[in-house]
């Protein structure tokens, strides 16, 4: 399996932190992708995100968790979180 930090940019320039699983062999082969994403004031390493993104990657599918703009590591404030942003 593979995993690897990832960091890229929202619209508003903000640095999101986020983690790629893959089967060893994805460089090589196409496969689905699923993003796990994690709910308001939460990241992406609680345990249920960790786990679900775990058990989808030993399915054959690549996995991308991430923490939304102002939660976890990524940059932000949490108090302009809102569905839209």
């Amino acid at each position: 399996m593979i995993v690897q930090r990832v960091i890229f940019e929202n619209s508003k320039k903000q640095n999101l932190i986020g983690i790629i699983r893959a089967p060893q062999s994805y460089e090589l082969s196409i496969f689905p992708v699923v993003l796990v994403l994690h709910g308001y004031k939460e990241n992406r390493d609680r345990d249920v995100i960790v786990a679900l993104a775990d058990h989808l990657s030993h399915l054959g599918f690549v996995t991308l968790r991430f923490d939304f703009a102002g939660h976890g590591e990524s940059d932000g404030d949490i108090g302009d979180f809102s569905v839209t942003n």
